[in-house]
This record gives C-alpha cells, structure tokens and sequence, in this order.
C-alpha cells in the first residue's frame, strides 16, 4: 500500500535524532496511538528489526500521511521529546502555509476528513483542524478561526464526507454491515459522524467561544446534534450566528436550544426563511437565565403580532444591552411598538440599530420622543432610511433636550440635504450629548458643509468623530473645513473619503494639518493625483502630528469606507 500524499516533515531526520533505546520505546508507544485502525497496517516485523530511516519509510508507504504526523507528534511527547515534537510542528506550520497558498484539493480535504473520523482524541483533533482549515476554507465550507467555528454550505460538505465514509468504511466488516452503513449516509438529509465529532468540540473545548452556521441546509439529524452540544453544561460559546439555513423549523429548534443558557452573550439570527422562530426567540429572551447582551435579527419577515410579543419580551427582558433589527420592514404599527417599548422604565437597550427597516420622517416624531425620555439609549443607527431633512428636524428637537443621552448617531443614506445639516449644526453649536455622527452618502453639498464647520469652530461643540463619506464635497469648501480644524479642539475622526476634493482641496487641508497641537488622529481623504508636493507636506504632517493616521485611499480609490456601525458590535 501505497500512502496518498507525503508526511509533511522530515521522518526520517527526525526518527535519526533517537538513541537506540529511545527509537525502540517509540515503536512500542507507537502501538498505543488511538487513532483508529491505521496502526494495523503496519507490519509489526518489519517495524521490530528496521533502523530510523527504515521506520520512516515503513510508516510512509502504509499509513495515511496525517495520521503518521499526528501519530509522531503523540509519541514524540510522551517520550518527553518536546524538542522534537516542536520541530514537526513548526514544520507543518510551514507546509500548512503553502498549502494554503496552493488552495488545496479535495483529494487532500477527503484526507483530513478521514482523519477526522477516525481521530478520537480531543487533542488530535485539535490538531488535525488546524490543517484542515486551510484547505476547507478555499472550498467556502468551513473556517475553523482559534476561538470560533463556521459552517458554510453543509449539503455540498456532507455530500463529500459521505463519499469518504463509504471509501474508508473498515475492512473487516461484513457485506450485510457495510452496506447498512452506507446506507446509514446515502442520504444528505442524515448526519455523518463525522458532523458528530467536529459539533463535539463545543463541549470539550473551552476556547471555542463562537459558532457561525452560513448559508446552510441542515438536517434533522444535524439541527439534533447542535442543539445537544449548544444545550451542553460544557459549553462554552458566546457567540452564536445563524444565517440563511433551512429548513425553516432549524431556526425555531436551534433557539429553544439556548433557552437558559449562560454563556451565549451575542446571538444573531438571520434569513426569510424563519417561521416560527420569533416565538422561540421571545421563550429565549424571557427566561430567567438569559445572559444575551446582543441580539441581531436581520431580514426577518414578522407579523404585527409577532412584533408586539417581541417588543414584550424585549421590556421583560434584563440583560440585553444591543439589539439590531437591520433590514426587516417594520412599518408603522411594529415601529410605534418598538418605541413603547424603548420608553419603558425597565428597558436597559444602550444601542439600537434599525438600518433599511423603512422608516420615515414621520416615524422621526415618535422617536424624538424616546431620545427625550430613554434612560439608557446612547448609540441609534437609522441608515438608509429615508428620513429626509423634516426627519432630522424632528430628531434634533430630540436631541436638544438635556436629558437625552445619545451619544453616537448613523444617519447615513437617508436623502438628507443642506437643510438637514442646517438642523444639525444648530444642535452641534448648543451643549449636546451627541459626539459621533455619520452622514455618509448624503447630498449635503456645499452649504451643508459650509454650516457644519461653523459647529466645529464653536466652543460647546463636542463632537469627536464625523463621518462625511460621499457627501458631494467640493474643493473650495475645504476652506472652511480648514478653519474649523484650526480651532476645533474636539475631533478625533474625520471621514471625507469619496469626495471630489482635488489636488487644490487636499493641499489646504495638509498645509493645515502640518501645524502641531490638533486633535485630529485619524482623516480619510480621496486624493486623485498624489504629486511630490503632497507627499513633502505628509512627511511634514507625521513629523509636526504623529499620533494622525491619515488613510488617503491613493491605492484604492474605490475602497469601501470605514464602517460607522461597529458600535453595534
């Protein structure tokens, strides 16, 4: 028999480091291995009489060259040779490198996946995942990162799992035994060991700390297996992603697996294809036990109903500090629910997100009112809503009142002009609490600029990050941002990426930002011809502002903006 592939370190270098005594306890640890029936076929005689090199020769051309990795590797360290078990790693380490850069085959994922079922060490599992990652991962099926786990297209993965099942089922095993075993995995709809033992790993591994389930169809068996090890005592993940699976009951069943669980802290739910799973997700939320602090329910289509029970459960709700409702329509009737909701006394929500949820300026009015009343309320995301300039009026008187909270404010893409920012300036001139606003994609032209570094110039202005990517910015009103940069003494972040500042804008804002003693520490600009004056005034800048990063998108000029939502996170 004939190995596959070549062990991917130097065996024989390595076998010739021993003493005499030292290679014969390895050939009698070597019978110990616990990995499946490989051992067998080496043949004992012949491993008896030969020397290093011919061990390692016997073990290439009969055993799979993973398991000979993982088999040298185990009785390397309980020989106490760690300095030879750390050179095989460090071996691997490089040669896992290139096969990632090779992208892999699957002829080399089936391999791994042979391994893996055989494999029943936590441990060597551990260690086969490291190199199966690497390939898996350009196959887009699954990422395996130090503290999460991610599947992504299970039927096409279990389809190829069953392929390798059914090529390594053991040879001893009868006609009548092996053909109810593969027909055991002749359907996808059935689960392979193989998802047993890498869903294991949530129970015996305490630094997996998040799983993600992409883009998915799940089995019975599979949505079984995962809610046994979610529900586990022992496990210890925090951080759990469903997005786009089927069938439609795997939402409900995975949620009522995480009723009462401690550890999960962020949840996020996500697809059309959902019913029954907001019910689930409010016996989640009011459980006594629920620790979740972040909830993401993205693209979900709900009854008015539906969104009555879970405002309910929301209020009743103690722990969730973040919740994002991106993308779902909640048109008039959830949103007035929602708002009632925030209003409570009891509710605890410090962040909020309702990007694209179709609201409008009318909608702006009722949520006003919560800016007013809410206690906790810091961090609200309305983008790409069309909320209008009398939408940012209605939010401003809002956030004009002292007992408004709100800090950070996402106003992106939402068809707002110079009269918004009109309203805005005039709050921005007053004492407010709000410090981070983004009006990204917003047509806000030249007098909306010219109104908002008027706010910057003045004294009670306390904003520290301003977002303005794609806002229709012309040179000349780089003028007016470059005197409120000379006496503003609060920004930190400034985003004009996207905007047609010109060679000329650019230079004023760099002759400005040479003089030392600025806030600013991090600018986004669009710079179209980086000529040699330029970069002598950029050496200038880091040399008179070090702590300034400037991001001036000269590489990649279509380069997608730096994301305003990670407050959500």
């Amino acid at each position: 028999m004939v190995s596959s592939t070549q062990v991917n370190f130097n065996l024989q270098a390595l076998l010739e480091q021993l003493s005499q005594d030292e290679l014969s306890k390895f050939k009698s640890l070597l019978r110990t291995v616990s990995l499946g029936n490989e051992a067998q076929k080496i043949p004992q005689k012949e491993v008896d009489e030969a020397d290093g090199k011919q061990l390692a020769e016997i073990l290439i051309s009969h055993c799979h060259s993973y398991w000979t990795e993982l088999a040298t590797i185990q009785v390397f360290e309980k020989m106490h040779r760690m300095d030879l078990s750390e050179r095989a790693k460090d071996e691997l380490r490089v040669l896992r490198c290139d096969v990632s850069r090779k992208n892999g085959t699957v002829a080399d994922l089936k391999e791994l996946l042979c391994c893996l079922y055989e494999s029943q060490e936590d441990e060597l599992v551990k260690e086969v995942m490291a190199q199966f990652k690497e390939i898996a991962l350009h196959l887009n099926a699954v990422d395996i990162a130090p503290s999460s786990f991610c599947v992504k297209h299970c039927r096409n993965l279990q389809k190829m799992s069953l392929q390798v099942i059914k090529e390594t089922l053991p040879e001893n095993v009868t006609a009548s035994e092996s053909n109810a075993e593969a027909e055991r995995f002749q359907d996808d709809q059935d689960m392979l060991p193989f998802w047993t033992d890498l869903c294991s790993i949530f129970g015996s591994n305490k630094d997996l700390m998040g799983l993600e389930i992409n883009n998915s169809f799940l089995s019975a068996s599979l949505v079984k297996i995962l809610c046994e090890q979610i529900a586990s005592d022992n496990c210890h993940l925090q951080r759990v992603v469903f997005k786009n699976i089927s069938p439609a009951d795997a939402h409900r069943n995975l949620c009522l697996a995480l009723r009462g669980h401690k550890t999960v802290t962020h949840l996020t739910l996500q697809g059309n294809d959902q019913k029954d799973m907001l019910p689930a997700l409010c016996e989640v939320l009011r459980h006594p036990e629920c620790n979740l602090q972040y909830l993401g329910l993205v693209s979900c289509s709900a009854t008015t109903q539906q969104w009555a029970d879970l405002s309910l459960a929301l209020e009743a709700n103690q722990s969730l500090m973040c919740v994002n409702l991106s993308d779902n329509e909640l048109l008039d009737e959830g949103a007035k629910l929602l708002y009632t909701t925030l209003r409570h006394p009891k509710c605890f929500l410090q962040r909020l997100s309702l990007e694209n949820c179709h609201l409008t300026e009318a909608n702006c009015k009722d949520l006003a009112a919560v800016l007013v009343v809410s206690r906790e309320l810091t961090h609200l995301c309305l983008a790409k809503n069309s909320l209008k300039d009398t939408g940012v009026k209605f939010l401003c008187e809002g956030l004009s009142y002292p007992e408004c909270k709100l800090q950070a404010l996402v106003l992106w893409n939402c068809d707002i002009t110079s009269d918004g920012c009109c309203s805005l300036a005039k709050l921005l001139q007053e004492k407010s609490s709000l410090s981070c606003l983004d009006l990204g994609l917003n047509h806000i032209g030249v007098t909306g600029m010219k109104v908002l570094c008027e706010a910057l110039s003045k004294p009670l202005c306390n904003l520290r990050c301003l977002w303005l990517w794609g806002c229709s910015i012309p040179p000349f009103s780089c003028e007016d941002l470059c005197s409120a940069l000379s006496c503003n003494q609060s920004l930190i972040t400034l985003d004009l990426g996207q905007n047609p500042l010109g060679s000329s804008g650019v230079k004023m804002l760099f002759k400005t930002l040479t003089r030392p003693n600025g806030t600013l520490q991090t600018l986004r600009l669009k710079i179209d011809d980086f000529n040699d004056e330029l970069h002598k005034l950029l050496e200038e800048i880091e040399e008179n502002n070090p702590q300034l990063i400037i991001d001036t998108e000269k590489h990649d000029p279509l380069k997608k903006r730096p994301s305003s939502h990670d407050f959500m996170i």
